[in-house]
């Protein structure tokens, strides 16, 4: 009983680091994405 409650703990914990680290990577990619944005708003706003 008490290998499947740690098994269980293990498991949620690795899926809770894998989604911490996906939040991760979409934030680093949102900045990214926000960064080329507001280049493309100046240029624009250059022309």
């Amino acid at each position: 009983m008490l290998e499947i409650i740690s098994t269980t703990n293990a498991t949620a914990e690795m899926t809770l680091l894998d989604m911490l680290g996906k939040l991760d990577n979409f934030q680093k990619m949102k900045s990214h994405l926000d960064v080329k944005t507001n280049l493309f708003q100046k240029r624009d706003l250059n022309t």
